[in-house]
């Protein structure tokens, strides 16, 4: 028995249709003002080469399909289809999602999934989180899941969360289960593992199934469809291992 999402799925998906990123309007028989205006608007830019407070913001969602790669883990701003994150000014934002290079990874992961591993979200609960997010127009803060290691060497267990009001409210406005990245952190007893402490098996470990963060259900997998950390990659069913030398810098 899990937690459950509320939202008319009906009513809702993913808009997967993007701009073509290699066309640019010419400048035509616009004067030289009219020309400058134009390119200081995003319309002048590929989608995937638009700013957000002076962070060049990459095009994540490619053929419907959610990129989760090395390049992630230094970027700062981003976007999933329409949906616009910011790790350092978005709302929700907080500084150890900015500095996930060093202190945990990246996961492909649903609402619904995410929703599924946390305490059920009371809409009367922070009343005004959903009207501030859809009136606010602002980037999002990458939602977050601590997962506690057993010490057993069993299954995993989720310990904290920040994002389910995000998380609803994508839910409700591009449906339960399109892809974001959801970054993941894991402590062993009262130490936080750094990133590159982070080994294959535990990301398969939790890929597989977590226990809900406030109840003693198990959550079975698979949670997300793919990972990527500062010395390694996942992807369910293959897992990637770590290039050999040195671990590149931020």
């Amino acid at each position: 028995m899990t937690a459950r999402l509320r939202c008319d799925e009906s009513q809702h998906s993913l808009t997967t249709e993007l701009r073509d990123e290699r066309s640019v309007v010419p400048a035509g028989r616009r004067t030289a003002r009219e020309f400058e205006t134009f390119v200081s608007t995003s319309e002048y830019f590929p989608m995937s080469l638009q700013m957000e407070n002076g962070h060049r913001m990459r095009q994540l969602m490619e053929n419907g399909e959610l990129i989760i790669d090395a390049e992630l883990l230094k970027e700062k701003a981003f976007r999933v289809g329409e949906l616009e994150f910011d790790n350092e000014n978005g709302i929700g934002s907080v500084p150890k999602v900015a500095g996930i290079f060093w202190q945990g990874l990246i996961v492909a992961m649903t609402p619904r999934a995410f929703l599924s591993l946390t305490p059920r979200l009371e809409l009367s609960e922070r009343p005004k989180s959903l009207p501030f997010i859809e009136s606010a127009n602002q980037p999002l803060g990458t939602p977050f899941l601590n997962i506690r290691m057993a010490e057993d060497g069993g299954p995993m267990r989720v310990r904290g969360h920040e994002g389910r009001h995000r998380m609803y409210w994508i839910a409700r406005e591009y449906g339960p289960d399109i892809e974001i990245p959801v970054a993941l952190f894991f402590q062993e007893e009262s130490y936080s593992l750094r990133a590159r402490e982070i080994e294959p098996e535990i990301v398969e470990s939790v890929a597989g199934g977590v226990f809900h963060e406030s109840t003693k259900f198990f959550v079975p997998g698979p949670l997300f469809s793919k990972a990527v950390w500062s010395h390694g990659a996942y992807a369910t069913g293959n897992r990637v291992p770590p290039k050999s030398g040195t671990t590149p810098a931020p």
